[in-house]
């Protein structure tokens, strides 16, 4: 069985409750879909199946954070740490530093305003007063200064035992489904992850200039008359066939032997051609294409490569 130290144990800790936030923004994003788009989840078994394995992969890893939490607890326990002339358990220390500390300092300094309110008071009146102060003054700034110093010597053994200390970890792969990177990606650029999408169907993979008509809203018409010319379907179905791609929330991927989008934009010629543009041409490609952001980076990274 893997044996850990406490702080590689903490740190697992929080990268679980991490991915465990990844999967609930994914579950989220993915909850609802209009009817009429198609599944974006299609290729791995449809969203529905793919949310149920995501459930089950959140559940193991919750249950993953309680053992770690368990585990860590029960080292505490055994551990000591002295500070002064005190002893307690780890545990113990970090039920006092959770539960004294900010009281106690708050308390120290509403008795000590306290004290310098009333002599300020005491100095103003008409006629000399005197202020009996029925606690040790110099006692009272003694403890706040331990206080202070306990602190500082607790987070420093702590830190020590958690470098030292170790637990067994029983290895757990259940929690895994093969997306956790693409959830991590997609959470840090603030979307929903895009699912690998199998190439589109014909004319849109025939015809990059069908393609740039249709992402173009200024264009609609002359995309539908596009599409009728190369279909040959009727007025109706090309409209509803434009309105679909142009509206679909899933990225199309082209066939890669097309030279669209480069042929079609000048400007995205331009900004990946400036390397202090790269991430706008990245952003315009996507915009172009719809394709996944390491996808946009690499066309425009190759593009950049052949410019030079």
């Amino acid at each position: 069985m893997p044996t850990i130290t406490l702080a590689e144990a903490l740190a697992q800790f929080d990268l679980i409750r991490r991915r465990a936030e990844h999967k609930r923004r994914f579950i989220e994003s993915s909850l609802l879909r209009e009817g009429r788009y198609r599944d974006p989840l299609a290729r791995e078994g449809g969203t529905a199946a793919v949310l149920g394995q995501e459930w089950r992969s959140l559940d193991a890893l919750l249950e993953r954070q309680v053992l770690l939490r368990r585990l860590i607890q029960a080292a505490n326990e055994q551990a000591t740490l002295t500070i002064g002339d005190v002893t307690r358990s780890v545990a113990d220390w970090l039920v006092w530093k959770r539960e004294v500390p900010a009281r106690r300092k708050g308390f120290l300094d509403r008795l000590r305003r306290r004290i310098a309110a009333a002599r300020r008071a005491a100095l103003s009146a008409a006629g000399p007063r005197e202020v009996v102060v029925h606690l040790d003054e110099k006692a009272l700034a003694e403890e706040a200064e331990k206080l202070e110093q306990t602190l500082g010597q607790l987070a420093g053994q702590v830190a020590l035992k958690n470098a030292t200390v170790t637990v067994e970890v029983p290895p757990d792969e259940t929690w895994m489904t093969g997306r956790e990177a693409r959830l991590e990606e997609a959470v840090l650029r603030g979307a929903a992850p895009a699912a690998a999408q199998p190439p589109p169907g014909r004319p849109w993979s025939d015809s990059p200039e069908l393609c740039r008509l249709a992402r173009d809203p200024a264009q609609k018409i002359a995309a539908i008359k596009l599409y009728r010319e190369l279909t040959g379907a009727g007025l109706m179905h090309a409209k509803q066939a434009v309105e679909e791609f142009a509206a679909s929330p899933v990225p199309v991927l082209l066939r890669p032997d097309l030279e669209f989008p480069w042929s079609e934009s000048e400007e995205l010629r331009a900004l990946a051609g400036d390397p202090a543009k790269k991430i706008q041409a990245i952003v315009k490609y996507r915009q172009l294409t719809g394709v996944s952001l390491p996808e946009a980076k690499q066309a425009v990274e190759a593009f950049a490569q052949r410019r030079r």
